[in-house]
């Protein structure tokens, strides 16, 4: 798929999912991924991933997922999606997170998995957020 057909499919997955929230993401070595979502004022949604097969580590700290409703997220589902120089992941119920990636995995690579969306109530703000997910970031570190 080249980039303007890649461009093409993202637009029209957004007009399926007009909300939005912006969010950071990382992962490890392991194929573990943890992302904090914040949805308006003091709700953030946590999501847990096990990626199938090998993909480098990788984050981004400009993720925005797109979502319906907020009733898609909850529980676990499943995911596909390409990590690259951008992120974008397609939820089975029809959420998805894209984004930039903080440093670009060369070749792209084609991703699956499944994750774990955990709704949380928080007054923290978004610094109070990143360093939250840092912390999962050494978590991840240690379990690599």
């Amino acid at each position: 798929m080249n980039s303007e057909e890649y461009d093409s499919e993202i637009e029209r997955d957004l007009a399926k999912n007009p909300k939005r929230a912006r969010g950071h993401l990382i992962s490890n070595a392991k194929g573990q991924l943890v992302a904090v979502f914040k949805i308006g004022k003091g709700v953030i949604f946590n999501w847990e991933a096990t990626m199938s097969g090998p993909v480098p580590p990788f984050s981004s700290g400009r993720a925005v997922l797109r979502y319906k409703d907020e009733r898609q997220l909850g529980a676990a589902h499943s995911f596909k999606g390409k990590v690259g120089s951008r992120l974008r992941l397609n939820f089975e119920n029809g959420p998805m997170v894209i984004g930039t990636l903080d440093k670009k995995i060369d070749p792209e690579k084609s991703i699956t998995g499944r994750g774990n969306w955990k709704r949380g109530l928080t007054d923290a703000s978004d610094v109070e957020i990143v360093a939250l997910l840092k912390g999962g970031h050494d978590w991840l570190k240690t379990h690599s």
